[in-house]
């Protein structure tokens, strides 16, 4: 049997899961850097302000209000961590039989085949698109009641695979 594209997994459906009969498909999403830098520097603030509120009881405060204040600032730092931190271990797009998901941490978009107008490398520089958790060279996918901005590892097969689902798809290279 053939050996699966780099960077390419099943979902353990057996062999034929790349053969593109029907099983999912995974493509795995490149995560932009400035995600990572910009969780460093809100996990340092926010470690910053509980260390503030526990080293603040010996100021002008009510006694007992700096334990207050540290669980706030952790309940954050761990609510945010946990919906952000996954971004990190999932990010694929999966191309199923009948419906594509974008699978972002705990964020999961998904759409029919029959409702993707366009995947398209040409994203204006003036919309939400221009910085998204994906890594620079994203493809965006626009359809009925969804637009996504992936930066999938290999444009050419999500393309092949795109197209062998749905034909009328129109796919926008950028020619630079």
């Amino acid at each position: 049997p053939a050996a699966a594209p780099l960077g390419v997994r099943d979902r353990g459906m057996g062999p034929d899961a790349m053969s593109g009969d029907g099983a999912a498909l995974r493509i795995p999403i490149r995560i932009h850097w400035s995600l990572g830098v910009l969780m460093a520097l809100l996990n340092l603030l926010i470690a910053g302000m509980v260390l503030a509120a526990l080293l603040g009881r010996a100021y002008s405060k009510p006694p007992g209000l700096e334990w207050l204040e540290a669980a706030v600032g952790l309940s954050v730092l761990a609510i945010v961590d946990l919906l952000v931190l996954p971004m990190y271990r999932r990010h694929y797009v999966e191309l199923g039989e009948h419906r594509l998901a974008v699978v972002l941490g705990v964020h999961c978009a998904s759409t029919d085949y029959a409702d993707i107008f366009t995947a398209s490398e040409l994203i204006p520089a003036s919309t939400g698109y221009a910085w998204k958790p994906t890594a620079p060279g994203a493809v965006r996918i626009h359809g009925r009641l969804f637009d996504e901005a992936v930066a999938v590892t290999d444009k050419e097969l999500f393309y092949q695979e795109l197209l062998k689902r749905n034909p009328r798809i129109r796919i926008e290279r950028n020619e630079r």
